[in-house]
């Protein structure tokens, strides 16, 4: 059986410890919560009581308060699994106390009959919020422990019909009961109608007599559904009342139920009294009778829904509110005009995807004789797939070039598609959209800046349909990037060491024709020629000429060229071809720590024009020329 599994495989991730022989009781519940799913699941397919008390007693001695949400409040689970038990033990009770009546009814002692129906009624009643309760308590379990609760809300359904199944056995004890003579005290009870609608007014009416002598004064309890009214017999012992049958009660068989209890000088004078009378409860039938145009639809296109809300003869029911549903879900309400029509329109949204959806057009009343109905329309949305091809130039590439992406769009039968935008990601980050798609084809080109990393890099292109009833596609292609920069040095080292070596070699062998240390004079050194500072409306030329420069990324480049050769001609030195812009600038401002601040933004600018993909913009090119021409005031040219 199901309940004899070990406990400890209804936890997941947490410890448990013996209690005796009897199970095991749950360690860490303030850090660990059970595996609420495990635990539903072992709780059997009948849940009788045999069941629940084996589940129960296997948690320890403090049953399934064991389960605490932190060790004083009681967890949703715990509530739930002692709300079933209850219900269980309830349904066990009240199956005794039927058998007990009608043991009780069969040798005439009719005061243990009354007391056993008095037990029955408050077990039925308490039994019924039971088992409401308990289908809340696991709405919130599922929502809590995110777990299907499908299951455990079939078997309290069939606690519910277990529960339901008994009620017939109950009246039929109730109306024996008021048949037979209570030792000489008798009540009789009585309806104006056997069929009643909800909310209608109807009366009952009786007599408590002893020994055919009528009772007056005395008081009467008339209990019928969940309502309950007390009367006092008149001076024949009779009493009346008018009563209905609230909006919600169930179609069908009821019963008005009468109580007489002595008390005073009565209890020992008088037996109690009971009696009953059954009618049946109606509401007048309604029906909806819809269409849906049309049936087949493409997001966002509407639907029409039209209707009427009659009662099965027909007569319409105007003023009434309907509401649809869309899979379930509550999408529109309106009310019903003359001939009981309504109609709605639903919009379609763009999300919708290939699918047949169901429309549940209903009339819920929470008052009146008019019962509910509801009827079911089909639709079908239609969305077309499309299919994406992409392919890429190269697979190794270096870094500073230009990427190709080139691919075509068409629908899943292979038709081209015209429109849509697509969406150039490089590495997961968005690089550029574009709508250049010509008969289903694309071509772009994706460049990589000089210090893109080394490995591997993923491009992707995502395409966005013009249309919300056509599906977007996408599709992803990656390139090994080998960094300039990296390639560069390695080759620059290599070639270096090869130089170096022959310059050694060189030397080793021209050692003879190398001049004495002492013929290099400072004289010699002097005399070699050096950079000389460009003249001064040269430079002035140079200023202008970039002044005019219409090209940003050019008048920036331009402006650091011209410092750089302002720079030279003051250190009376070249600058390296193999020297980086940054590593120029560390060391001139070494010696010429006036123009630090400006050389430092004209090579943050020079560095945007050489590398960067972001465009350079016209007051980044003006603030390079005024760096500029804050160093040529600086180095004196």
């Amino acid at each position: 059986m199901i309940l004899t599994v070990t406990l400890s495989t209804l936890f997941v991730g947490t410890s448990v410890s013996h209690v005796g022989v009897r199970g095991y009781m749950y360690q860490n519940a303030p850090q660990i919560p059970p595996n609420a799913a495990a635990i539903l699941a072992s709780f059997g397919t009948s849940l009788t009581p045999a069941q629940i008390s084996t589940l129960k007693a296997q948690f320890g001695a403090g049953g399934f308060q064991n389960l605490s949400a932190n060790g004083t409040r009681p967890s949703l689970l715990s509530t739930y699994l002692q709300t079933i038990s209850n219900v269980s033990s309830n349904l066990a009770e009240i199956g005794v106390l039927i058998q007990q009546g009608q043991g009780s009814l069969a040798i005439g002692d009719m005061k243990s009959v009354e007391v056993d129906i008095r037990a029955l009624d408050a077990l039925t009643s308490g039994t019924e919020n039971l088992i409401g309760s308990s289908t809340n308590t696991l709405n919130e379990i599922s929502v809590t422990y995110g777990i299907n609760t499908s299951s455990q809300a079939s078997k309290v359904q069939q606690l519910n019909e277990e529960l339901q199944g008994y009620m017939p056995s109950i009246d039929e004890l109730k109306l024996k009961a008021s048949e037979r003579s209570y030792q000489g005290t008798a009540l009789s009870l009585n309806a104006s109608l056997s069929r009643v609608f909800v909310e209608a007014n109807f009366s009952v009416a009786g007599v408590l007599s002893w020994k055919q002598t009528p009772l007056p004064g005395r008081s009467i309890t008339i209990s019928w559904g969940p309502t309950n009214e007390s009367l006092s017999t008149n001076s024949t012992g009779g009493f009346q009342t008018n009563l209905s049958f609230p909006f919600g009660t169930p179609s069908g068989p009821s019963v008005v139920e009468a109580f007489y209890q002595p008390s005073g000088n009565d209890t020992s004078l008088y037996e109690p009294a009971y009696s009953a009378v059954q009618v049946t409860v109606k509401y007048v039938q309604t029906e909806i009778y819809a269409k849906l145009t049309p049936s087949t639809v493409r997001p966002p296109e509407p639907v029409l829904i039209t209707g009427n809300l009659t009662t099965v003869t027909g007569r319409p029911l105007i003023g009434r509110s309907i509401s649809v549903q869309l899979n379930g879900s509550p999408v529109s309400n309106t009310t019903t005009v003359t001939d009981g029509a309504f109609y709605f329109i639903l919009t379609i949204p763009g999300s919708a995807r290939n699918a047949t959806y169901n429309a549940t057009v209903s009339f819920n009343p929470s008052s009146g004789v008019f019962g509910e109905t509801a009827t079911s329309l089909q639709f079908t949305v239609i969305t077309i797939p499309t299919v994406m091809e992409l392919k890429v130039g190269q697979g190794l590439i270096l870094s500073g070039s230009n990427v190709t992406l080139a691919g075509k769009v068409t629908y899943s039968n292979g038709t081209a598609v015209n429109r849509g935008a697509l969406l150039i990601y490089v590495d997961n980050i968005l690089y550029a959209n574009t709508t250049a798609i010509r008969n289903g084809t694309f071509d772009y080109s994706v460049g990589l800046p000089i210090l893109t990393g080394f490995g591997s890099h993923s491009f992707t292109v995502s395409y966005l349909p013009a249309q919300s009833w056509i599906n977007s596609s996408q599709n992803t292609v990656t390139v090994y990037v080998l960094n300039m920069p990296l390639v560069l040095t390695a080759a620059a080292t290599m070639i270096g060491v090869s130089v170096g070596s022959m310059v050694w070699l060189r030397r080793r062998r021209v050692t003879v024709a190398a001049p004495p240390p002492s013929a290099v004079t400072a004289e010699a050194v002097l005399e070699r020629p050096r950079p000389s500072p460009p003249k001064l409306e040269r430079v002035q030329e140079s200023l202008a000429e970039i002044q005019t420069e219409v090209n940003s990324n050019l008048k920036v480049r331009r402006s650091f060229t011209l410092a750089q050769t302002l720079i030279d001609a003051k250190l009376r030195e070249e600058h390296a071809l193999s020297e980086t812009a940054w590593e120029y600038y560390s060391r001139v401002t070494k010696r010429l720590a006036q123009i630090t601040d400006s050389l430092r933004q004209l090579t943050q600018l020079f560095e945007l024009a050489d590398y960067s993909q972001l465009p350079i913009t016209q007051a980044q090119a003006d603030s390079a020329l005024r760096a500029a021409t804050f160093i040529r005031d600086k180095v004196g040219a």
